[in-house]
Formats: C-alpha cells, structure tokens, sequence
C-alpha cells in the first residue's frame, strides 16, 4: 500500500520558519508530499539571510531613516557567525524603531528582525524559551491586523511556535489558526487555514494516536473545498481526501476503496503534478485492496493502462501486484526472479506492506500462505528496501514533552 507519505503542499519548504515567504521576493507520498516542520528548515533561514538586505525604499516615516535601517540589518545579518550577541542587540534596536509603525512595509522589517533575532536565540544561543517569547510578540503584534499581508506574518510566528512544542500543545496553536481563517475569503489566509489543519491531522494520528481525530480534520477540509467551482484548493482537496483514504483502509476498505475512485473521477484529467501523484496513488492503491478484498480490479487495471504506462516509478509497483495475485493459484519464482533483475535498482521507499501480510496469513491453504509470505519478504527485501515510517518523528519537541 502506497504510504500517504505527506510532502505536498507546502512544498516550496517555507513552513515554518520558510513559511515566510517576506524573507524573499518569491511568492503540504513518492507519494504526497507536505513538508512537515525539520530541523533543516534552519539552515534554509540562513540562506535566506541575504534577502533581508532588500528593504522597501518608501520607508517615509520622520523619524527613520532608510539608510539607517538598511544599515543596521546589513550589520546585523553579517554578525550571525561572529557576533551573535551583537546580532541580536542590533536587531533589538530595529524592533525598538518599528513597533509602534503603522507602515505595512516597516511592520514586515520588523518582524523579519524579530524572527532573525529568534532564530539566533534559538539555533545559535539554545534558549528556546526566549525564542518563544519573540514569537509571541510577533503574533500579538499582528493577531488583530486586517492587513492579509501582517495576518501572514501572524500565521507564520505561530507555526514556527508550535515547533518547540508537544503534539497537545502544537495542536492548539494549530487550533488558533484554524479558527482565525476558516471563514476567511482570501486565498493566501485559507493557505494558513489549510496548513494548520494538515499539521493537526497529523500529530492527532501520529503522535496522539487519534486516528478518527485526524479523519474528522480531512472531512472537514473536504467538505470546505469539495463543491467550489474552479477551485484554488484542488491540491489540498486531493491531498485531504488522499489521506483520509488511507487512514480509513484497516477498518472499512470498501469506503477507502470509494474514496479513492472520487479522487481518480474528480481529478484523473488534472495537469497538476502534485494532483496527478494522488490520482496515481489511487488507482495503485485501489488495484491492491480488489486483491486484498477479492474485488475485480480491470478497471483499475485500465485506468494504469491509461495513466501509468509511462511512470517508471509505477511499474514495479503493478508488476509485483500482479505476482501476487497469480501466486494465489500457482508458483511465480520465475516472475519473481524476473521482476528482480528488471528493477535491480528499484526500492519500496514509501510502501506498507502490512496490509498484505495481513492478506497472506488469512489465507487458508498453508502452501499458499507460505508462498505468498515468501514473495512478500522477497520484495520488502529486494535492494535492501527500507519502508519510510509513515509520518513518523516530523515534529520535533524542543522543549515540553
């Protein structure tokens, strides 16, 4: 079973701390694909660093000078491997400047010192109980904006706050978000809406153990996004009703097998990448559990006719359930051996096999049993094959577990 491996919509690595898309000009599986919160995220920052020298140049106010400004986090950024407790006291000093502005531009300066500075806190100095506390200013700062663009901000600092939590705790950060934007109209906001409730499934499943926690949360992006015309939210729709799919697969395989027919109807023409990676998952999934459920799957073998053919990531995938299948009646070493020398390279880096397992050993007739497991192993094997956990270890606990 292909592991909704969530990688997706995220996917420019700017949640969290590269959630924040003012530190730059540019605007949540093999298998889908959100990047959830990992410590690389703060080598990204520093990257990043060189954008914070790009300040707007209609900085007006009376009593702050451009060139000032401009000098002061240029000082600043080159300070982070040398100095950084001259670092942070320079952007002290930029925050002191901004924070009674009313100027959007500044109020972006200022909270991009504020997260330099909590960065250093917490990377450089290992105080992440200081960090926390920039965050919090960030986020009362901005909590009450009307400006998308400060409510951004917002979203940000609370994200990159519910890093240094335990999973009860980063979910109701989650929590605040959600209900700050789920009746928002602005698409960048709804984002923020749908990030929160993506990472709040997952620690529900992963880390608390609430699997039908984390079902309600897809439900719920579902029924937000399912029925809008052109919808800006096919992504996450696919992606929510690809997780949910999956999560609902050891206790009703007939829903998740439904399910996964509405992302193959609702989504099997879109041009999308991620999109078409679901739609892919689907059909692969669904040609498993007809196996699993002894269900006729030619047309799922049909649609893989029609959209796989050409995805070699695919193919070792549909040969080994097909070996699987007609191993059910007969011996299949051959096969075996030629799938084997096909895909040398070839490794299951985000597939369970648990589902199958469970499928073998019901089976009644030993001599079946026993070939099925065999092959099974054969393949978990091949190429020293290490199955990703499924969402396992993505949310890192600093402090507070």
């Amino acid at each position: 079973m292909l592991k909704f491996f969530i990688v997706f919509i995220i996917l420019t690595l700017f949640i969290t701390v590269l959630k924040l898309k003012f530190f730059s000009n540019t605007t949540h599986q093999t298998q889908k694909r959100i990047f959830y919160p990992t410590k690389e995220t703060n080598q990204s920052i520093e990257e990043n660093r060189s954008t914070f020298d790009e300040i707007p140049s209609s900085l007006d106010e009376s009593l702050i000078s451009e060139n000032e400004i401009q000098l002061l986090m240029n000082q600043a950024n080159q300070l982070w491997n040398n100095d950084t407790y001259k670092a942070i006291d320079i952007y002290n000093e930029i925050i002191a400047k901004l924070r009674n502005s009313d100027d959007p531009k500044l109020l972006k300066i200022f909270s991009q010192a504020q997260f330099s500075k909590a960065h250093l806190l917490s990377n450089y100095l290992q105080n992440n109980e200081e960090a926390i506390e920039v965050y919090n200013e960030v986020i009362e700062q901005f909590e009450n904006s009307s400006n998308p663009e400060l409510l951004k901000i917002f979203a940000s600092a609370q994200f990159t706050k519910a890093y240094f939590f335990d999973s009860e705790e980063a979910v109701e950060i989650y929590n605040e978000i959600i209900d700050k934007f789920k009746d928002s109209s602005d698409v960048d906001l709804l984002k923020q809406f749908t990030d929160a409730q993506f990472f709040k499934a997952t620690l529900l499943e992963n880390n608390l153990n609430n699997k039908e926690g984390a079902i309600a949360v897809y439900d719920e992006i579902i029924d937000k996004f399912k029925d809008k015309p052109n919808n800006a939210f096919s992504n996450q729709l696919a992606n929510a009703m690809s997780a949910k799919s999956y999560l609902m697969i050891d206790d009703n395989g007939e829903e998740a097998m439904q399910i996964y027919n509405d992302v193959i109807d609702k989504f099997k023409d879109s041009k999308d990448t991620m999109i078409s990676a679901d739609v892919s998952d689907a059909i692969i999934n669904n040609i498993e559990l007809a196996l699993i459920n002894n269900v006729d799957d030619f047309d799922y073998r049909n649609l893989a006719q029609d959209y796989l053919a050409d995805n070699k990531n695919t193919q070792p995938l549909l040969e080994m359930l097909d070996i699987l299948k007609n191993a059910q009646n007969s011996n299949q070493d051959t096969a075996l051996e030629n799938w084997k020398n096909e895909h040398k390279e070839y490794q299951f880096s985000n597939w369970s096999f648990s589902q199958l397992e469970t499928w073998a050993n019901q089976t009644t007739d030993e001599a079946t049993k026993n070939r099925l497991n065999t092959y099974i192993n054969e393949f978990r094997n091949h190429n020293n094959s290490v199955p990703v956990p499924y969402l396992q270890n993505y949310h890192y606990h600093s402090i507070k577990k």
